[in-house]
């Protein structure tokens, strides 16, 4: 039997949230500056945050998951992770995995606010690397082609 919440689900969502400088209006468990966004997107495969650390703080405690890897993509400022034990620094552009057992944590920068986006998928279900699990659709754009190199 299908389920009626599939079939009509959007075969698309967005949302706005403003600017990340913007993200401390936001508080999500005790975090301000953290937006979860997947409620609004209506997701099912994955979870994503929004967040901003101001400079000099950090989350108060060590987490860990009991299925989800976390993937932090940092969009601005530095500051530092701590997982298991070990500290190493973070920078605009650094990419961080995170295994669910591992104990993790974060903190800003004395001097920069922390910008970044967390997303969470469950361990071990990826299907495909890269764009192997794409193909082209037929159907005109809205818009001029970039012409190849």
């Amino acid at each position: 039997m299908t389920n009626p919440a599939q079939t009509s689900r959007r075969p698309f969502a967005h949302a706005n949230f403003g600017s990340f400088d913007d993200l401390l209006q936001y508080q999500s468990h005790g975090l301000r500056g953290k937006c979860f966004v997947s409620e609004a997107l209506d997701t099912n495969g994955a979870e994503v945050s929004l967040n901003r650390l101001p400079a000099g703080t950090g989350m108060s405690f060590l987490h860990r998951h009991h299925r989800h890897e976390e993937i932090y993509i940092v969009t601005r400022g530095t500051g530092q992770f701590v997982v298991d034990g070990d500290v190493f620094e973070v920078r605009e552009g650094s990419v961080v995995r995170i295994d669910p057992p591992a104990a993790r944590s974060l903190r800003a920068s004395d001097n920069d606010d922390l910008h970044y986006i967390c997303i969470q998928a469950t361990s071990g279900t990826l299907s495909a690397r890269q764009i192997s699990d794409g193909e082209e659709a037929e159907g005109d754009l809205p818009w001029p082609a970039i012409p190849s190199a």
